[in-house]
């Protein structure tokens, strides 16, 4: 894949993870640490979802169209 799905993944993943942490922190008397402590694979499961679901169909067709450009004739 392009570096820039995978760029753009990443900082989706870390706003969804870094605003949950700020809610949790501001919304209780958790620390972050405690919060790290309470992280589990469930959210991290979550997160990566959001995060993908955030990736733009566009970014996503500009990687295919490098890749493979015969398919992508007139491929909306």
């Amino acid at each position: 894949m392009d570096q820039r799905v995978t760029a753009t993944f990443k900082a989706h993943y870390l706003r969804q993870t870094f605003m949950e942490m700020l809610t949790v922190v501001d919304r209780t008397d958790t620390t972050i640490k405690d919060h790290w402590h309470s992280f589990y694979i469930l959210k991290g499961i979550n997160n990566i979802n959001t995060a993908w679901d955030k990736v733009k169909v566009k970014c996503m067709n500009e990687v295919w169209h490098k890749l493979l450009p015969e398919f992508m004739v007139g491929f909306t």
